[in-house]
């Protein structure tokens, strides 16, 4: 399951990223999925319920945003989404394409609060 290995790395980089933060709870990390990135969001889910405990992230949300296969005709240049295989431009019907997104695993944002210092008088 390489999913538990790709959450342990998003979590180091998110810890990475909330270093020197006063942060007090992480409510909810944003990880963007495309559909060519043969990830099982289960999978990811679990991992991250499991990798987060006793750390700043338990308790906080998993939001999963699924991201199209945009691809780039070689032939004619065009963008599109794709929808199926095979992928076909639409306009010129060639199979020789660039992905342009769709195969990326990433954290999109972290949504976390802040301890709040009270100045001593």
């Amino acid at each position: 399951m390489h999913e538990m290995s790709l959450m342990s790395g998003m979590l180091s980089i998110a810890n990475d990223a909330l270093r020197g933060l006063n942060v007090k709870r992480v409510n909810a990390v944003t990880v963007s999925v495309g559909v060519l990135s043969n990830c099982l969001t289960d999978a990811l889910e679990l991992a991250f319920r499991s990798l987060s405990e006793n750390t700043v992230f338990e308790g906080a949300r998993l939001i999963l945003c699924e991201k199209d296969f945009l691809a780039k005709c070689s032939v004619c240049g065009k963008e599109f989404t794709a929808s199926g295989f095979p992928v076909a431009c639409p306009a010129c019907t060639s199979a020789r394409l660039a992905i342009i997104s769709g195969d990326e695993v990433y954290i999109e944002s972290i949504d976390y609060e802040e301890e709040v210092c009270q100045k001593s008088q």
